[in-house]
């Protein structure tokens, strides 16, 4: 019965989990371009938390090959310093932050996968929790990516329409100058 609770108690705080990803990623979809840079660096710093709470349960684990645990940590240090690096000034620094830490967190994950299967009991359960999580990392730091690129792609588009607008009035100044 004790068991049936606990698994009750997972399932509902993995679906609060998604509940509150989907939630999330709705107001990143929707975010205007200004509010992106602030909410990159807060996601940075959401990701350097988990990162260390990945480090200290990799200090507790037991049944990992010290090869492997050597390149689960360093795939944590590297990533946590790509999160670490300062504010994001400009659109090339923020695109170029986000490809380095979406890197990062696809070698981490296939570090901790890779771990998993040569791991006899400790690390499974991390192991799909990481994989979780690193996912909902990886799908937000995209969206970052996705929100430049559609904030260029708007800019391109007021561009266009102003080019259009320019173009209408420089025929009706033509046609003005040649009926005089």
């Amino acid at each position: 019965m004790k068991q049936n609770e606990t698994n009750k108690e997972t399932e509902q705080k993995k679906l609060n989990d998604w509940k509150s990803l989907a939630e999330d990623l709705n107001v990143l979809l929707h975010m205007e371009a200004t509010g992106i840079k602030d909410e990159f660096e807060k996601q940075k710093k959401h990701l350097m938390g988990w990162l260390e709470s990945a480090n200290d349960w990799l200090s507790n684990v037991n049944d990992l090959t010290e090869e492997k645990e050597k390149k689960i940590k360093s795939s944590i240090e590297k990533l946590r310093i790509q999160a670490a690096t300062g504010k994001a000034e400009t659109e090339d620094a923020l695109k170029e932050q986000q490809r380095t830490i979406s890197n990062g967190i696809e070698q981490l994950k296939i570090n901790i996968t890779e771990a998993y299967g040569s791991s006899k009991v400790k690390i499974g359960n991390f192991a799909g929790e990481a994989a979780d999580k690193l996912d909902d990392f990886h799908t937000r730091f995209d969206l970052f990516k996705l929100q430049l690129y559609l904030g260029r792609a708007e800019a391109k588009e007021e561009w266009e329409q102003k080019k259009k607008e320019i173009s209408d009035q420089l025929h009706k100044i033509n046609v003005k100058i040649q009926s005089s």
